[in-house]
C-alpha cells in the first residue's frame, strides 16, 4: 500500500493517524495447529475491530495476520492501541503459553491518499508498518509526529528510541516506545493515571463483588426464569424499545459538554419512567458519544426498535434543542422537532420532548403516570452545579470527588430542598469513606444521613432510594437496604440503576438466588456496560452456575482487561471447577494491578451477611495464591 497504482489519481489526500498491527510468530503457530491458530486470529481480529470502532476509527484492511486501521486523531489511535494490547493480553490468559498470540503495534500520523474503495496509500502507512516492526511482542511504537500530538494528554510513559532509518523512507523517523513497565491507566477510555484510586476503586469493587451496574453486550431472554444466553448472543427487539444517543454539543464551547450530557440523561430518565417503554440506560447509549453511528447498527447492538438523537445549543439564557426519532430497523425518520426556549424553561422542555416522543411512538400511558423528573430544583444555578458535578462523578479520583462534592454542597446551599443533589452527595461521601480519601471516622454515617435526607425530600425518587440502599448495605443494615432497593424498583422498574442496586443489596444480604432476577433485568436495560458482565457473573458464581459465571467474567475482561474484580471472581470460579493453574494466572494479574491486595484486607472490608459464603470465596482466593496478609491496623 505504499503507492497507488498507475492512474489512480482520483484519490483524496488527507491527514490521518494510521495504526499497523501484526501477529508475532504466526507461522510457528500455524505449523503447530493451523485450525486453532486461524480461530484465535479471527477472534482477536474481531475484538480489535470493535476497539477501533469505539475509538472512531475504521479497519482499512486485514491481510493475513496483519491489520491496518485509520483514525481522525492521533490521541484516539494511541488510546485504541493501548486498549487493543490490554484486550489481547487478557484473552491470552485463557490459552496455553505456546498457543498465545501476541501483536506488535505501530502508530504514525501523516498524509495519506484515500481511494474511492477506502484503500489508503502513502508514507503514513509505510511508517506505521515500520514502527510496528520495531515494537516488541505486546508492545507499541509511535512516531515523533504522534508523540508530539499526545505528549501531556495521556498518562502514559514513552521512551525515545532516537531517530531510526526505516526501509523505503528517505528521512530518519523519530521513534518512541510505550514503557510497559510503567504504571498502566486504570481505564482504557479515557486513559487516566493509575494510582491510589485504581487500587482502592478496584479493590472496593472486587470486595463488593457486585459494584457493577448490571448488563453488557448480551441479549437477555425476556423470561427471567431462564438462564441467560451466551455472552455474545444476538438480542431480540422489543416493540416499544428505545435508546437515546448522546445529544451533540453545538455551543461551540467544549466546556458546555456537561450540559448536553445532562440533557441527554434527563430525557433518558423521563422516557424510562414510561412503564410501557423499554429504555436503554445511559451507560450503554453513551458508548456512541462523539462517534459517527449507523442507527440500524445501534438498534441491532442494543436490541431496540427506535433511536432518539439530537443536539443542544446553549447560548446565554437561551437554549435550542433539535431531536429526531428514527426507526432503527429501516433507518427512516419517525418524528423530528426543533425547540428554541429560555434556559429557565429547560425542565418543561425536557418533559415536552419526552411527551412528544411517546406520542410519536403511539404509546398510550396512564394519565396519572408522570414522565417528569423527581428531586429537581427550580434554581437553575443549582441545576447547573449538579450537571457539572455529575461530569466529575463519572471520572472518579480523589481530586474529582472533592471537586464534585464542593459543587453539590454549593447546589444545596442554593436550594436546601434539592433531593437529587443530596442523593449524589451521599455517594461521594461513601467514596471518601471507602477509598480512604478522608480521615473522618463518620463518613459512612454521613453518606447514610445524606441519602436519608434525599428520601425525606422526595420519597418518590428512585435515585434517592437506590443510593440509600447502597450505603445501608455497607453499613450492614441489610434488611433496610433490601427494602430501599425494592422501593427504588417499585418507583422506576425501568431504571437499570435501581435494579442493580436491588441486586447488590440482595447479594450482600445473602439472598443470592433472589439477586439474579433484578441483575438480569438491569443487564437487559444496560446492555453495553462492562461492569454488567461482572455483576451478573459474580451472582452466577454465587449460585454455582459456573459455566455462566465464566462466560460473563471473561466477557467483562475482554472489554476491560484491567478490571481487577473480574480477575478475582474468575479466579474463584476456576478454583470451583478445579482449574487451579487458570485461577493462579488470574491472581497473578490481580496482584500486578494491585500488589497490596490480601485476604485479610478483603475479610475486613466485605459486608456480607453470609459469613460462610464470604469465607468460601476467600478460601478460593487462598487456593489460587492470594497472600494472606495481616489485618488492617
Amino acid at each position: 500500500m505504499s503507492a497507488p497504482a498507475d492512474g489512480a489519481g482520483a484519490g483524496k489526500r488527507k491527514l490521518a493517524a494510521i495504526l499497523s498491527a501484526d501477529a508475532v510468530g504466526y507461522t510457528r503457530l500455524m505449523q503447530a495447529d493451523d485450525a486453532a491458530t486461524v480461530a484465535t486470529l479471527k477472534e482477536y481480529r474481531t475484538a480489535i475491530g470493535r476497539i477501533v470502532q469505539r475509538h472512531s476509527g475504521r479497519v482499512v484492511n486485514a491481510p493475513g495476520d496483519a491489520l491496518l486501521a485509520e483514525f481522525g486523531s492521533a490521541l484516539e489511535a494511541v488510546r485504541a492501541a493501548v486498549e487493543i494490547q490490554q484486550n489481547i493480553e487478557a484473552r491470552n490468559h485463557e490459552l496455553a503459553t505456546d498457543r498465545q498470540m501476541h501483536f506488535r503495534l505501530g502508530v504514525d500520523l501523516g498524509d495519506v491518499i484515500e481511494e474511492t474503495d477506502g484503500t489508503i496509500y502513502g508514507d503514513g502507512v509505510n511508517i506505521a508498518a515500520r514502527l510496528e516492526a520495531l515494537a516488541d511482542a505486546g508492545g507499541i511504537c509511535v512516531s515523533g509526529a504522534v508523540f508530539d500530538q499526545i505528549e501531556g494528554k495521556l498518562r502514559l510513559t514513552f521512551e525515545s528510541l532516537g531517530e531510526q532509518q526505516v526501509k523505503n523512507i528517505a528521512k530518519p523517523v523519530r521513534v518512541y516506545r510505550l514503557r510497559t513497565d510503567a504504571p498502566r491507566p486504570a481505564k482504557a477510555t479515557p486513559l487516566v493515571k493509575a494510582g491510589r484510586w485504581r487500587h482502592w476503586a478496584q479493590l472496593g469493587a472486587g470486595a463488593v463483588l457486585t459494584i457493577a451496574l448490571v448488563g453488557l453486550g448480551m441479549r437477555l431472554n425476556r423470561d427471567l426464569g431462564q438462564k441467560p444466553p451466551s455472552a455474545e448472543a444476538p438480542r431480540a427487539v422489543d416493540a416499544n424499545s428505545i435508546a437515546v444517543l448522546p445529544f451533540g454539543n453545538m455551543s461551540g464551547d467544549p466546556e458546555q459538554e456537561y450540559f448536553a450530557d445532562g440533557l441527554t440523561e434527563d430525557i433518558t430518565s423521563g422516557l424510562a419512567r414510561v412503564r410501557e417503554l423499554f429504555v436503554i440506560a445511559r451507560n450503554s447509549s453513551f458508548i456512541y458519544k462523539g462517534k459517527p453511528v449507523d442507527v440500524r447498527e445501534v438498534g441491532r447492538a442494543l436490541g431496540v426498535r427506535y433511536v432518539l438523537e439530537g443536539s443542544v445549543r446553549k447560548d446565554g439564557e437561551q437554549v435550542r434543542i433539535t431531536a429526531q426519532l428514527i426507526d432503527a430497523g429501516s433507518g427512516g425518520h419517525v418524528w423530528s422537532e426543533r425547540y428554541d426556549r429560555p434556559l429557565a424553561d429547560i425542565f418543561a422542555l425536557q418533559d415536552e420532548v419526552t411527551r412528544e416522543v411517546v406520542a410519536a411512538l403511539r404509546v398510550e400511558i396512564n394519565q396519572n403516570q408522570s414522565t417528569s423528573a423527581l428531586g429537581r430544583t427550580a434554581n437553575m444555578a443549582a441545576y447547573d452545579l449538579l450537571l457539572r458535578a455529575r461530569a466529575y462523578v463519572r471520572e472518579p479520583s480523589q481530586e474529582t470527588n472533592a471537586l464534585a462534592r464542593k459543587l453539590l454542597e454549593k447546589a444545596i446551599e442554593l436550594d436546601p430542598g434539592f433531593a437529587d443533589a443530596h442523593a449524589e452527595l451521599s455517594f461521594l461521601h461513601f467514596r471518601d469513606w471507602f477509598f480512604g480519601w478522608t480521615r473522618a471516622p463518620l463518613a459512612l454515617d454521613q453518606a447514610v444521613a445524606m441519602a436519608q435526607r434525599a428520601v425525606a425530600l422526595e420519597d418518590r425518587s428512585a435515585l434517592a432510594h437506590a443510593r440509600l440502599a447502597w450505603v445501608l448495605s455497607w453499613a450492614k443494615r441489610w434488611d433496610e437496604a433490601v427494602s430501599e432497593g425494592e422501593r427504588a424498583v417499585a418507583l422506576d422498574p425501568n431504571s437499570a440503576d435501581a435494579q442493580s442496586m436491588l441486586a447488590r443489596a440482595l447479594d450482600f444480604a445473602g439472598r443470592y438466588q433472589d439477586a439474579l432476577a433484578p441483575a438480569q433485568k438491569a443487564w437487559r436495560l444496560d446492555p453495553e456496560y462492562y461492569l454488567s458482565f461482572h455483576t451478573l457473573g459474580t451472582i452466577q458464581y454465587r449460585i454455582e452456575n459456573h459455566g455462566e459465571a465464566l462466560a460473563m467474567l471473561k466477557a467483562a475482561l475482554a472489554r476491560y482487561p484491567e478490571f481487577m474484580p473480574s480477575h478475582m471472581i474468575l479466579a474463584a470460579t476456576y478454583v470451583e471447577i478445579a482449574k487451579i493453574d487458570a485461577a493462579r494466572a488470574e491472581i497473578r494479574e490481580l496482584l500486578r494491578l494491585s500488589p497490596s491486595t490480601t485476604i485479610a484486607r478483603l475479610r475486613e472490608r466485605l459486608p456480607y451477611r453470609d459469613s460462610a459464603g464470604r469465607d468460601r470465596m476467600l478460601d478460593a482466593f487462598a487456593k489460587a495464591g492470594l497472600p494472606a496478609g495481616a489485618p488492617e491496623g
